[in-house]
């Protein structure tokens, strides 16, 4: 009788939203909300699929109020009949809200089996490649539209049962505004991400690396709400029916309230962590590196005497951090000395250093790292046990990480400067690839693909001859176009190519301006998080690898090669940061900027930018450059072909020391004699 009646109210319910004007009135609107996205974000702006739902904090709020209005429907449809006391005096009462809570989960069921399906149709028809991620933009939709729609129905329904008065609709407004992107105008900031049910910036861009936000604490955040929402619903149903339920089941919805209640307290702590990444924890980040570096007492660099022979490193990645151990054979034929110096990231960790199964001495101050040789042992064979956070440079979150060949992630033979404040004021980290090939085998712990610069021999283990190795974790795929891999997020990929021949074009112009050999344009291209929002520069250039920022990508998707086979970065990629430097200085950012001047037509050159920026005091440097720059400018209307042919004397000047602007200075002296 119970599960019979059960039934006939879920299907009556069903019915009643079927037949109505209101359901189809909302499935309407969102597609119609969706197709207008369409036309925005793939047709004008070319922001893409991933943008599409990034920007649909508005369809959660639109999932929230709709919820409650349904729910308020739902409850006002006996008093709008004049039945709900003929309807509570029948058997089976007790069911019946619960059978309309079960109809409600339905009808959500099925707006998002439309939604989702229209959705994956707007990727098809788009070809966007983030099709082959469609489980995590069904988990998404699942998650922030169809999370919040159904508990917003329940919530909806419990206040009208609880104040079924004019007064549900105030309470439902406010309700809202604290479940929506906007509620730090009503809550404090450390509270508001609790209660959000949509993006913590609905005006952010999507990350292609890191995808949709389909993380622990959203979930623990629509998991918040639910049980909310549930807790009201059973105290709505024990106060409409005080006086008629049995003691016993009253004692059972009691129970169930406050168990609701208390297991949405327990999930808080949880709804407020943060395992993606953002922009402010980028800066964070960078400002820490920043201020270590800039009190960081300048050292002799020192080449090591010694060489690796072999790196076997095996790696787990546990939330924002890594862990691994390397084992790392050494060969010390011709040297002689009792400690033995490695430059490792200071964010990363040494726990024990081994050799031969014994513990050997160690000790690790900022990014040196020295050993104790054995002198008895040729070549020796050392362990070292790492853990830790590689900061801004290499970011890492409980989802992804970027772990680059050139960044001292592994103990690196010698005592080498990692970073420097540089004249514009940025932390610019060095190249501090190994001078040689050395052998690489490499595993990563990590169900996911991950991607490297050497061979994958079988999931996730990498082996290979190599300068350095890469490790990349993210939402990445890869292609090969005129003879280039290509690793990177979706849909970048398909306009990666564009970028070649422009900068290959670029890359010589700049080796016959400087009398260079031309370099060699990396066979291996990846798209990643070089962060370009705190970064002085979007490109990177390795011995065996061209690193693109994919953000920065994402905003030149229209024309990538428009910045990135720009003179200016071209020119310090390939020609200045594509190897150690021990001091960077103000020389090759003027050099750059000077031939960027010399070579612009139709566009303001970085010259003239330094010439016309208003300086704070406190970048001297770029101050006493400013002067030099509107020479300079001055100097090329009259004799652009005699500076031209300057290069490649300043240029070898600029490789050869730390020269400054004095070089720049004895010309100008030298012209206006």
């Amino acid at each position: 009788m119970g599960v019979r009646l059960f039934t006939a109210i879920v299907r009556m319910e069903v019915r009643l939203f079927l037949r109505g004007f209101w359901l189809w009135a909302v499935i309407a609107a969102l597609l119609a909300y969706l197709s207008f996205g369409y036309h925005v974000f793939f047709v004008k702006d070319t922001l893409g699929a991933g943008q599409l739902l990034q920007s649909s904090s508005f369809i959660v709020m639109g999932c929230a109020l709709v919820g409650m209005i349904s729910g308020i429907i739902m409850a006002q449809r006996e008093q709008a009949a004049r039945f709900e006391e003929v309807l509570e005096a029948l058997p089976g009462n007790t069911v019946r809200a619960f059978g309309k809570m079960t109809a409600w989960a339905i009808i959500v069921s099925m707006v998002m089996c439309i939604a989702i399906a229209y959705v994956l149709a707007l990727y098809i028809m788009s070809g966007s490649q983030l099709i082959l991620y469609w489980k995590m933009t069904v988990n998404y939709m699942l998650l922030y539209w169809g999370g919040t729609l159904l508990s917003g129905g329940i919530l909806g329904y419990a206040l009208e049962r609880l104040i079924g008065s004019y007064w549900t609709y105030p309470v439902v407004f406010v309700i809202w505004i604290l479940t929506s992107p906007y509620n730090t105008l009503l809550l404090p900031r450390h509270i508001a991400p609790v209660f959000n049910q949509g993006e913590l910036d609905p005006n952010a861009m999507y990350n292609d690396f890191q995808g949709l936000a389909v993380t622990s604490e959203a979930f623990f955040r629509h998991l918040l709400l639910l049980l909310l929402s549930g807790a009201l619903f059973f105290l709505a149903a024990l106060y409409r029916r005080l006086r008629e339920l049995p003691h016993l089941e009253k004692r059972i919805y009691q129970l169930i309230a406050v168990v609701l209640f208390i297991s949405g307290l327990s999930v808080i702590p949880f709804a407020n962590q943060q395992s993606m990444l953002d922009v402010d924890k980028l800066f964070e980040l960078n400002e820490k590196d920043w201020d270590f570096y800039k009190n960081q007492k300048r050292h002799q660099d020192s080449p090591a005497a010694f060489q690796v022979q072999k790196y076997k490193i095996a790696l787990t990645h546990d939330q924002d951090r890594i862990t691994y151990v390397a084992d790392v054979l050494l060969d010390l034929s011709d040297y002689r000395q009792e400690w033995m110096d490695f430059t490792l990231y200071h964010g990363l960790q040494v726990k024990r250093v081994t050799a031969g199964g014994h513990d050997v001495e160690w000790r690790q101050a900022g990014d040196q790292v020295s050993v104790r040789r054995n002198p008895a042992v040729h070549p020796l064979a050392l362990t070292f046990e790492i853990s830790g956070n590689t900061g801004y440079k290499n970011p890492i979150d409980h989802h992804t990480f970027y772990l680059s060949s050139s960044f001292p992630w592994y103990p690196i033979p010698g005592n080498y400067t990692i970073g420097e404040i540089n004249p514009e004021r940025n932390l610019q980290m060095k190249n501090l690839e190994l001078p040689y090939e050395v052998h690489f085998e490499v595993i990563v712990n990590e169900t996911q693909q991950v991607y490297s610069n050497l061979p994958q021999k079988k999931h996730n283990q990498f082996v290979g001859t190599a300068r350095g190795i890469t490790l990349v974790l993210g939402k990445m795929m890869e292609t090969y176009a005129d003879g280039f891999r290509i690793v990177g997020p979706p849909d970048l990929l398909i306009q990666a190519p564009r970028v070649i021949p422009p900068l290959r074009k670029e890359v010589a112009e700049i080796s016959h301006a400087l009398g260079q050999q031309e370099p060699v344009l990396p066979k291996q291209i990846f798209l990643v998080p070089i962060s370009g929002d705190v970064n002085a520069h979007a490109m990177e250039v390795t011995s065996d690898q061209l690193l693109l920022d994919a953000k920065t990508f994402r905003v030149f998707i229209d024309s990538p090669e428009a910045y990135f086979a720009s003179a200016p970065e071209v020119f310090l990629a390939f020609f200045w940061h594509n190897q150690y430097r021990e001091v960077d200085g103000i020389a090759p950012i003027f050099l750059a900027a000077l031939y960027d001047h010399l070579h612009s037509v139709d566009k303001k050159s970085n010259l003239t930018w330094i010439a016309e920026f208003d300086y704070p005091p406190e970048y001297s440097e770029m101050v006493k450059a400013q002067e030099l720059a509107k020479q300079y400018i001055q100097l090329a209307e009259k004799r652009r072909d005699e500076l031209m042919d300057k290069l490649p004397d300043w240029y070898d000047a600029v490789t050869k020391g730390n020269v400054g602007l004095d070089l720049f200075h004895d010309y100008v002296k030298h012209a206006k004699k």
